[in-house]
């Protein structure tokens, strides 16, 4: 008997970001002195096997199941296999195979009829079972989702192999598998949600427990769950952390809505491998090709007829938003040369949004009797900085005032709004706000055993403001890269460099 079949990931990912590091090398002496404090009384042939145990120490580790981060972009099956009666079968074949990919998984039923395949990608299968002296039966429709762990009953009936019982499989009401709280969006419902810019983060706002810390944010990346800060929950994009560790503000890239596969928001009660936060864990998949070609072709025009005015303002400020990109993804395919389907496939996004508009300000700035040196409306005392004596009145004579100091307070506006807060200016001015997302991502299936996904993603951001604030630019990038082996040990295997 065939144990089920298990799977080792080897991930990495990097971020493009600038680095400052310093110092430098050793010097060559204190480089020295630490060797040869290091292998002082080993011979050559010592060094060498110490170096060779290491090696073979950690592939034992990885090949044995040390098991990290097993199912942050995955799905797993399990159930039993059972004959009319409820008796079990053991030894029969379960074959799981991709709609989308025609790549085939398989397992073998134990002695208690119980089989597991765990590690497969999201998406749409067919489950088959069959064992001599039974009828096949197949299961279609099964539908699995980032983190599902979906439970299969295959009853076979006393027959011929050849013969077939083809089931539907009914949708998953209540999850009997965990008592993880979750939501879940699918690629359909994220298309058909209007957002903000096109961000996938602000969905997260549609969940139960889920409250924004930032409403005016068109990102909306800092969530709230269930009370919990923001800075206490874990974004992740393809398995890989999304996370600006440096500020603590969310997630650094927010995803163009139009490349996202599925998203999933694990509220509590969830699996230790994703502890790396107090909060909520939220869980981006990209789409990936399939052996049919797919894509999109968008267009989404905004502007300020409809708008209304801000409350400081008195009239309608400017607006104009333009954003507009493509996808597609499929077989890798040049004529003549390589035919990708059931093998390579490919998946790419360029989108753009251009934005046009006009900002609220609100400022303090010096009043009329400020400007003249009068101080009295303040209640201080305000005194001579070359003597010491208090001005009367805390007025100070305009033959006391800095040529330069006038020259800097003419460049001020004069006051033209009254509040209640300090606050006595008011004005708008134009904004002007590019950004570009591109993700690129190849899958490719080595046999049914060994496939690799690479994917990289790329957000690029111009922002130009007007008065004081100078114009801004952002890039941020991701690439993902996904080894993964199906061999025949007891446990699934997973690691990530």
């Amino acid at each position: 008997m065939r144990a089920p079949p298990s799977r080792f990931r080897l991930s990495h990912r990097s971020a493009f970001k600038q680095q400052c590091t310093h110092g430098g090398d050793l010097p060559s002496v204190a480089r020295n002195r630490r060797t040869s404090r290091g292998l002082r009384g080993l011979t050559p042939w010592q060094g060498r096997f110490g170096m060779s145990f290491r090696f073979a120490a950690l592939a034992a580790l990885v090949l044995t199941g040390f098991s990290l981060h097993a199912q942050e972009t995955t799905a797993g099956v399990y159930g039993i296999v059972e004959d009319a009666s409820g008796a079990i079968i053991p030894g029969a074949t379960i074959i799981l195979e991709n709609v989308g990919t025609n790549r085939h998984y398989t397992a073998t039923s134990s002695e208690a009829g119980a089989f597991a395949l765990t590690l497969l990608p999201v998406g749409e299968y067919i489950a088959t079972a069959e064992t001599v002296g039974f009828k096949k039966a197949v299961v279609t429709g099964v539908t699995l989702h980032v983190n599902d762990n979906r439970r299969i009953v295959f009853s076979l009936n006393v027959g011929e192999v050849a013969e077939t019982i083809t089931v539907e499989a009914t949708a998953v009401v209540v999850n009997t598998a965990s008592g993880e709280t979750s939501a879940h969006m699918s690629a359909k419902q994220i298309i058909n949600t209007p957002t903000q810019g096109r961000y996938v983060m602000p969905l997260a706002l549609l969940m139960p427990g889920v409250v924004s810390d930032t409403p005016n944010d068109r990102r909306n990346n800092r969530a709230a769950v269930n009370g919990v800060r923001p800075t206490h929950n874990a974004w992740l994009l393809d398995g890989g952390y999304n996370i600006d560790t440096g500020g603590n503000w969310g997630a650094p890239l927010a995803p163009n809505v139009e490349g996202v596969a599925e998203f999933r928001a694990l509220r509590g009660n969830y699996s230790a491998e994703f502890g790396t936060g107090g909060g909520s864990q939220f869980n981006v998949i990209t789409k990936s090709g399939s052996n049919e070609f797919h894509g999109s072709l968008y267009y989404y025009l905004r502007n300020d007829k409809l708008n209304a005015r801000n409350f400081f303002n008195s009239n309608r400020q400017a607006f104009k938003g333009n954003e507009f990109g493509f996808s597609l993804g499929g077989p890798v395919r040049i004529p003549g040369l390589y035919d990708g389907r059931n093998k390579t496939f490919f998946f790419i996004l360029e989108g753009w949004n251009k934005e046009r508009t006009q900002q609220v300000f609100q400022s303090i700035v010096p009043t009329a009797a400020l400007r003249a040196g009068d101080f009295s409306a303040l209640g201080k005392t305000i005194k001579d900085p070359d003597t010491g004596v208090a001005f009367p009145n805390a007025q100070v004579p305009s033959a006391r005032f800095d040529p330069n100091a006038l020259g800097y307070q003419s460049m001020y506006d004069l006051p033209n709004f009254v509040s209640s807060t300090a606050n006595n200016y008011t004005t708008t001015a134009p904004f002007i706000d590019d950004r570009r997302d591109q993700s690129y991502r190849v899958d490719h299936n080595f046999t049914d055993k060994h496939s690799l996904m690479v994917r990289h993603y790329r957000e690029k951001r111009d922002s130009e403001r007007s008065l004081s604030r100078p114009a801004s630019r952002s890039c941020a990038g991701r690439t993902r890269r996904r080894p993964t082996t199906r061999s025949s040990s007891s446990r699934p295997s997973s690691a990530r460099t």
